[in-house]
């Protein structure tokens, strides 16, 4: 049996080998036949990752070379591209080193491995230190094979299956007979070959560079579209070019009947949504780009409200896709923007490449005076040199505030690497760039730092000046959070261009972070970072600020400093028994960055308040002076009861804390009763008082002052305190003699 299979597919080899015997067909396009495959030839310029993306649109893989015939073909159908070009023609092939060639393996873009002999290697490779991918670099008519950065921008090649002759290619690669397109069946599995079936309002625009959309039934806007419509309308342009689609009408029933717009693929599984829309817009001013030559538009209604429908207009563009070259850094500043910068949003899909040149012995400046980008998906490389495997100085994404201010090379070139992903387009960027490394910085706060500080020592041989201006002509101060200079290199600091000198000597140098703050009080910072032609070290970091102003703290605020510069903290408080307004005892205010006072209110001081006199058990209160600091209340005990200390009153005061000091206590009567004043029976009282009184006490008379007895219930008129005590704090006498010994005491 194994022999009828091989033999089989020898023979169908052979048949296969005859390009134009019918047997086998490639997708529409620019596709050629070779054998069992298709490829066609791309040229636009990606990193490898993203060239493996757009082959994957198509249903591809990037090219796979099996044998030296295969060798051949591929290398012909490339010149006929590139034999233009000045230098040698280089483009993508479909192999990663496997595990950096520990076992001589190659993976291929298709899924598969080869091994890293059979590779047509060019002298000296492959080569690890080069990068991971492998690059087809063709030498006088001869292809050889170099491992370069996965980052480089090159062309590539995209290789499919053929499909047998009387089939279609799906969008994912598989082969559909043709008597099932337009069946109302997914046979492809990702819907392609429902993709263009006018009856079931399924539309292809091919390879087109612009035309019309409308809604079933639109009639220039007279007539309306259907109930249960579902129309979807695919859009494809020339490779190396966005789709962009403006809508000049457009009515449907809110949230019910929706337009869907996506981009990046040309079926829905590989494109990603750029917006739904529904209502009543005005959408004349707003247009919407595709990441890539693929849109789709999706439009459905139900069974309730039926309206005009939208009419739309589509063209290709290619901004985003012709972002690269090289540019030359002069003393004047230049400006480099985004694709799009002012006037829509970046492209998505976008992979752009600048090299920046300076003349030999100067450095590069990038200033970002403008910057909106996706965090962590939309970026700007930044490298220190020409290649993509030079040293990265920094990446830049987000928003600007999030990023530094100035990017400086160390030599005179600068590589600018751009990405956005399919989604979340904004409004890019612009940057301004020049040679050497002066700069003016007309900010309230920010850094400064030595050109490619953080991540190599600075270059040699400078002289940078820059001129940190306050905006409003206030002061500026500078601190230095890391200095670490050879002792011929210095940094001079002065209050102004011709101002007074701040630094010591001739200019800060060493390995010693001075821990000093520079203030210039002409609302102007002047410094050089000067380097000699040889020596060089880690570099500079400084930090300035606008100081904050003058505080007018309110009446009796006590500030425990005067310091106004950046990053001070400046404490409040009351002289003693006062406390804010506000009720708190201490405000903390710290100057921050850009010169604002983390709080800029600092309320007058008051007398610190106790509240009012309080009560105290089994006796009253029967003076005070006030409620505040320093205060005091005087307190008598009800009949009955004295305090421990057998005063007849008792005094508390107010205390810097704000409350009472404390509260006097008074002791009841034990066993004593008082009878009513009205009602004298002297005899009865004093054999009342002997049968009572312990026998130590007998020979003791009644006092016959102290405090009022409490009126008798027939007197309500007597004299004296409220009937009715509050609870007991007042302490009680034992007898009569010891309440006549306390009241004499």
């Amino acid at each position: 049996m194994g022999w009828r299979v091989a033999l089989a597919s020898l023979a169908l080899l052979g048949l296969a080998a005859a390009n134009d015997s019918g047997l086998f067909e490639c997708p529409k396009g620019r596709w050629k036949l070779q054998g069992l495959y298709c490829y066609q030839f791309f040229d636009i310029k990606h990193s490898y990752q993203k060239a493996s993306e757009l082959c994957q649109r198509y249903g591809s893989s990037l090219v796979s070379i099996e044998s030296y015939r295969q060798n051949n073909f591929t290398a012909d159908l490339a010149l006929g591209s590139l034999s233009a070009r000045s230098d040698a023609p280089a483009y993508w092939l479909g192999y990663q080193t496997y595990n950096d060639l520990q076992t001589n393996t190659l993976a291929a873009d298709a899924g598969n491995q080869i091994s890293q002999f059979y590779g047509h290697w060019a002298l000296d490779q492959p080569d690890t230190n080069k990068g991971r991918c492998v690059r087809s670099v063709i030498r006088d008519s001869r292809q050889e094979w170099e491992l370069t950065t996965c980052e480089a921008l090159l062309p590539f090649m995209c290789q499919i299956q053929a499909c047998p002759g009387g089939s279609k290619h799906c969008s994912n690669g598989k082969c559909v007979n043709n008597r099932y397109l337009c069946d109302g069946q997914d046979d492809c599995g990702d819907g392609s070959d429902e993709l263009d079936c006018e009856r079931n309002c399924r539309f292809h625009f091919n390879q087109l560079s612009g035309g019309q959309v409308e809604t079933p039934g639109y009639d220039n806007g007279r007539g309306k579209y259907p109930q249960f419509a579902d129309c979807k309308w695919t859009l494809e342009g020339p490779q190396g070019t966005n789709i962009v689609l403006q809508f000049s009408d457009f009515d449907t029933e809110k949230i019910f009947d929706t337009v869907q717009i996506l981009g990046g693929g040309r079926t829905e599984e590989a494109a990603t949504n750029i917006a739904t829309l529904s209502g009543s817009l005005n959408l004349k001013d707003k247009t919407f780009t595709s990441a890539s030559n693929f849109m789709i538009i999706k439009f459905r209604s139900d069974e309730v409200v039926e309206k005009r429908g939208f009419h739309a207009s589509w063209t290709t563009s290619t901004d985003g896709q012709k972002c690269e070259g090289e540019l030359n850094a002069l003393p004047q500043p230049q400006i480099l923007v985004s694709p799009g910068y002012g006037r829509n949003e970046y492209p998505g899909g976008l992979e752009c490449l600048y090299i920046m040149k300076a003349p030999q012995g100067q450095i590069i400046t990038l200033e970002v005076e403008d910057f909106d980008m996706e965090p962590g998906k939309d970026y700007v490389l930044i490298r220190d040199g020409e290649e993509p495997t030079d040293r990265e100085l920094a990446v830049l994404t987000g928003r600007q505030d999030a990023n530094p201010q100035f990017v400086v090379s160390t030599g005179s070139r600068l590589y600018i690497y751009t990405r956005t992903d399919q989604a979340d387009s904004r409004k890019g960027y612009r940057m301004k760039y020049y040679s050497g490394c002066s700069a003016t910085i007309n900010r309230s706060n920010g850094t400064i730092e030595s050109p490619a500080y953080g991540v190599t020592g600075y270059p040699p041989n400078q002289e940078c000046v820059y001129r940190v201006i306050h905006p409003t002509g206030g002061r500026l101060s500078m601190r230095f959070s890391d200095l670490r200079l050879h002792t011929t290199d210095k940094i001079q600091v002065y209050d102004g261009q011709g101002g007074l000198k701040l630094h010591p000597n001739e200019g800060f140098t060493g390995m010693s972070t001075p821990h000093v703050t520079l203030s210039a009080e002409r609302g102007e910072l002047y410094i050089k970072f000067i380097t000699d032609s040889t020596k060089n070290a880690p570099g500079f970091h400084a930090v300035f600020s606008a100081d904050c102003p003058p505080l007018a703290a309110g009446t009796g605020a006590k500030a425990s400093s005067l310091d106004t510069t950046f990053g001070a903290v400046v404490t409040y408080t009351c002289p003693p028994g006062q406390i804010f307004a506000t009720g708190v005892l201490e405000i903390s205010i710290a100057c921050r960055p850009g010169g604002e006072w983390s709080n800029d209110y600092v309320p007058a001081c008051q007398e610190v308040y106790c509240g009012p006199v309080p009560q105290i058990d089994n006796g009253f209160a029967v003076a005070a002076s006030n409620v505040t600091y320093g205060g005091v209340a005087q307190f008598q005990c009800y009949a009955g009861f004295s305090f421990p200390s057998g005063n007849p009153l008792e005094s508390i005061s107010c205390l810097q804390d704000g409350s009472w000091s404390l509260y006097p206590t008074a002791r009841p009567r034990s066993v004593l009763r008082c009878r009513r004043l009205n009602t004298p029976r002297p005899t009865s009282w004093r054999a009342r008082a002997s049968t009572t009184a312990p026998s130590s006490a007998t020979s003791a008379t009644p006092a016959t002052s102290g405090p009022a007895s409490p009126p008798s219930s027939a007197n309500p008129t007597a004299p004296g305190p409220p009937p009715s005590p509050p609870a007991r704090a007042c302490a009680a006498t034992t007898s009569p003699r010891s309440r006549t010994a306390s009241w004499r005491t």
